[in-house]
């Protein structure tokens, strides 16, 4: 096992320690700790304290790399606000859009979706390029890594798409989750709205009324508006179910809105692996297909070869 390898297991068995400002181990860490600490116990020399020096440290190994050479074990380096210096935090990629990191005060470390830190990224660091895990190809020169670097990015590149699809379905199937009804109902009042005044508004410039119809296009305006406040709110969740929308908007016109129903529960995990294994399943599909044209080939091209054998 490379030192890469070591470094990524060294994490994960630092799951669940707690975030504390300054800290680098054993029990305790801030992002940039846990790189230092981990790094070290899987054999790195001189990992800085840091994630602005660490950024330094890859920068000047020259193990910067982008987005598509991620590999496990990779730092990814960001800025948030707030942060006193650039960056101000540092993660470490896991495959297939995850990083372990430790996060913020209140924390643990975790594993976390890496899109979560988009708009944020500052740079990518290779762990490989700054360990053992780089040995001479003695024929052409080229490190032994370079082929598993290539199918480590594309993996992950993959494993970011599916990961960015089950977002997107996890958020659209949390329209349709229990208690959601009215909150459908609200936003295609809100669509239907928008579109009547959108079609008042022109009339009144082209219909025969002139300007008259402008009033209405503010009607149908403020109701779209209405319709997807209402639609945008969380439901709030009664002991007998749904609260209807007529007690909803005197709670809110009192003052008095009712709290927020619990939170749903996301299944982007499990989105993702059913994807995953349709995607398995089409590629094992096509490969069958792939080989089944080839013996279809095969077969054509012997009964050829008899039938001129036998013309000879």
């Amino acid at each position: 096992m490379g030192q890469t390898a070591n470094f990524v297991t060294e994490l994960k068995g630092l799951l669940g320690d707690k975030y504390v400002f300054g800290a680098a181990g054993p029990n305790t860490f801030d992002c940039s700790g846990l790189v230092q600490y981990a790094a070290t116990k899987a054999g790195y020399k001189d990992v800085p304290r840091t994630s602005e020096d660490q950024w330094q440290w890859i920068k000047s190994g020259d193990a910067q790399i982008n987005k598509s050479q991620l590999r496990p074990g990779d730092l990814i380096f960001s800025q948030w606000p707030g942060d006193n210096a650039s960056p101000g935090h540092v993660q470490v990629y896991l495959g297939a859009g995850k990083v372990i990191q430790a996060p913020h005060p209140g924390g643990v470390v975790s594993i976390a979706s890496l899109s979560a830190d988009t708009g944020h990224i500052v740079g990518y660091g290779s762990m490989a390029k700054m360990g053992g895990d780089m040995v001479a190809n003695p024929v052409g020169g080229a490190s032994a890594t370079t082929t598993g670097t290539d199918v480590g990015g594309l993996l992950g590149e993959a494993g970011d798409l599916l990961h960015g699809i089950a977002e997107v379905l996890d958020f659209a199937f949390g329209f349709f989750a229990p208690g959601q009804g009215w909150r459908i109902a609200f936003g295609a009042g809100a669509i239907v709205g928008g579109a009547g005044a959108v079609k008042a508004y022109t009339a009144q410039n082209t219909g025969p009324m002139g300007g008259s119809s402008f009033p209405l296009a503010v009607g149908f305006a403020g109701a779209a508006t209405l319709c997807a406040f209402m639609a945008l709110r969380p439901w709030p969740e009664k002991a007998k179910g749904p609260e209807r929308p007529g007690e909803y908007i005197s709670e809110i016109l009192s003052g008095q809105p009712p709290p927020a129903g619990p939170a749903r529960v996301h299944e982007t995990d499990t989105i993702e692996a059913g994807l995953a294994v349709f995607a398995v399943a089409w590629l094992a599909q096509k490969a069958a297909s792939g080989v089944n044209s080839i013996i279809t080939g095969i077969t054509g091209a012997l009964a050829t070869l008899g039938l001129i054998a036998e013309a000879a």
